[in-house]
């Protein structure tokens, strides 16, 4: 997509550093985490070559259970999605929207490949923000899930709880791709869809 003021176009690896000046979460996830594939991420780049945003859609736990035969056929896979401005270079006003649409058309193409499937686009949005609340709803999206946050001050003391005798607690380095595989095992076991990270995700985490 091109306007007069900037093109939209797929990430490429040296976009990574300027990224990095105004999102560093997602330099990151682009550099290392391979759940996040270049073609499922798109940048705003004005006529100087300078990004003035990004965004991206990347499966999420559902995601990795879609091959798979074994879900009820109202089984809610998911893709989610996040856009992020370069706020000091004074983003057009319409980058926002069209990177949104630059990312459910991508949507839309990962979708086809599971014509027999639920699909879901996602963007989680903090309760506070009504302005990104309101542009959403305003394209079509609707409130899927509420998500509660604990928060603790950490000045505070943490009171020591003693485990059952049977139990211990220790780091897992999961040197081998069978440990990662039982670790995925019993976190899908744990899970409220019956669902759990992709291998990838897994050792991005390890990684970090």
């Amino acid at each position: 997509m091109t306007t007069s003021q900037y093109t939209i176009r797929t990430y490429q690896d040296h976009d990574a550093n300027q990224i990095a000046a105004f999102d560093v979460n997602a330099m990151l996830a682009y550099r290392y985490n391979r759940d996040y594939e270049h073609q499922n991420i798109f940048c705003a780049v004005d006529s100087n070559d300078h990004i003035v945003g990004v965004g991206h859609i990347v499966p999420d736990q559902t995601w990795s259970a879609i091959e798979h035969t074994n879900k009820p056929s109202d089984f809610v896979y998911q893709l989610n999605i996040d856009i992020s401005l370069n706020e000091e270079l004074q983003p057009p006003e319409h980058v926002y929207g069209d990177l949104l649409k630059s990312l459910l058309n991508r949507g839309k193409e990962l979708r086809a490949g599971y014509p027999d499937k639920k699909v879901r686009v996602t963007h989680t949005i903090s309760s506070d923000d009504l302005e990104e609340i309101d542009f959403y709803l305003s394209k079509g999206f609707a409130t899927h899930r509420t998500h509660l946050l604990m928060k603790r001050d950490l000045k505070e003391d943490i009171k020591d709880y003693s485990l059952p005798g049977n139990l211990v607690i220790k780091r897992w380095e999961m040197e081998t791709q069978a440990e990662e595989e039982q670790y995925l095992a019993a976190e899908a076991k744990g899970d409220l869809y019956g669902v759990s990270w992709s291998l990838k995700h897994l050792r991005w985490t390890k990684n970090g």
